[in-house]
């Protein structure tokens, strides 16, 4: 095709993408920049989280030891309080060596060496209801760290009925205003 004088010959035409593809690939490349920032965000987290799981992990075998140990506490305050018309003693320790037989009955040690962690008695009031709390064990205490710090403590319970619950207290700073 020849053109007129003065007329220049026409471009060749570019073949366009259509509203889809250019959708498509605008999609694609978002994604993939998120794909980016998660992974990111997993290898600088994986310190915390590798130290979060190792805390619970622990919690976890303090647990078995503590509730045997909770057990013979609930038998022997059942035992007292029968004797003594349904009062319970002012201390643990008043349980030794009659009902229980030594201290180390009141205590536990997570690691070989470790200064043990003794059991926390609450003297229950003589009207007090069949589920309240009469002794507990922290069987251990780990952070979460996921941008927001939470410091986890974890009990077994030990109520006045001899039932036996696993407790665990969460604390969360609280932003200054």
């Amino acid at each position: 095709m020849n053109s007129p004088d003065g007329v220049p010959p026409p471009l060749p035409i570019k073949p366009q993408r259509s509203a889809s593809t250019n959708c498509l690939l605008g999609l694609l490349g978002g994604c993939g920049t998120l794909v980016v920032i998660i992974i990111v965000a997993a290898v600088i987290m994986m310190p915390r989280i590798k130290k979060s799981i190792s805390g619970i992990a622990q919690v976890g075998d303090a647990t078995p030891t503590c509730v045997q140990k909770l057990q013979g506490i609930g038998s022997a305050l059942q035992s007292y309080a029968k004797k003594h018309k349904g009062a319970y003693p002012d201390k643990l320790n008043q349980l030794v060596p009659d009902y229980l037989p030594d201290a180390s009955s009141l205590q536990y040690a997570d690691k070989p060496g470790a200064s043990p962690q003794t059991v926390q008695y609450f003297k229950p009031a003589p009207n007090a209801s069949a589920s309240a709390v009469v002794a507990r064990f922290n069987t251990g205490h780990f952070d979460l760290n996921f941008g927001t710090r939470q410091s986890q403590n974890l009990y077994i319970v030990l109520t006045k009925d001899g039932s036996l619950y696993q407790q665990t207290v969460s604390l969360t700073p609280i932003a200054p205003r």
